[in-house]
C-alpha cells in the first residue's frame, strides 16, 4: 500500500500485526532476530479475547494434556487490547511458522486503532486468529502469565484476564 509505514531508510513496506495473545514485543524480538521491534497498544473494536483449544504446547499445568489459546471472536460492544508491532513480509512469514499458519492459526485482516504520538488512531492490522475454535479449553497458568505479559506491556493498569469461550461467552 502507497501510504503503508516503511521500514528506517526508506525499506520495505511495514504491516501492521495485532498481538493479543503470548506474542509480546520480548517473544517477537527473538522469534524475529530483531532487537529493534517496537510495540504500541492497540484496539480491536468488536471483537473480544477467548480461548479454544486443544493445544498441548502450553498444556503446563499438573495432570493437564491439553489448554486453550487466545483467539479474538465477534463481540459488538465490546474490544479486544493488545500491542501493535510493524513488520515486514519477510518476518510475517518467519512468524507464519511459529503459529502453524494455515492449520492452527490464519491471519485476518482487522480494523484497529493504535496509540501513536500520544492520539488513537484508525489502522488496519492482521491478526492471528485461531482455526477449530468450537472446543473450549481453559488456559494454563503459564500461558495466561504470557499473555497478561504481552497484554500489560501496553496496558499497564490490567491486572486479570477474562476467560471466554468461543462464543464470547465468561467460563472463568
Amino acid at each position: 500500500a502507497s501510504g503503508a509505514p516503511r521500514a528506517p531508510g526508506g525499506g520495505p513496506a511495514l504491516t501492521a500485526t495485532f498481538s493479543f495473545g503470548s506474542n509480546s514485543v520480548r517473544q517477537l524480538r527473538g522469534r524475529l532476530q530483531d532487537s529493534t521491534l517496537c510495540g504500541y497498544p492497540g484496539r480491536v473494536r468488536g471483537h473480544v479475547l477467548a480461548f479454544a483449544g486443544p493445544n498441548r504446547t502450553w498444556a503446563h499445568d499438573e495432570g493437564v494434556s491439553e489448554s486453550g489459546v487466545a483467539t479474538l471472536v465477534a463481540s459488538a460492544d465490546d474490544e479486544a487490547l493488545g500491542t501493535i508491532v510493524f513488520l515486514t513480509a519477510e518476518q510475517l512469514d518467519v512468524l507464519d511458522g511459529f503459529e502453524g499458519v494455515p492449520h492452527v492459526y490464519q491471519r485476518q485482516r482487522l480494523g484497529a486503532t493504535v496509540l501513536a504520538d500520544g492520539q488513537w488512531q484508525d489502522i488496519p492490522v492482521v491478526a492471528y486468529l485461531k482455526q477449530n475454535i468450537e472446543r473450549w479449553c481453559p488456559p494454563s497458568e503459564a500461558y495466561c502469565c504470557a499473555v497478561l505479559r504481552n497484554l500489560r506491556g501496553s496496558f499497564p493498569g490490567l491486572h486479570t484476564l477474562i476467560l471466554r469461550d468461543s462464543r464470547g461467552e465468561v467460563r472463568g
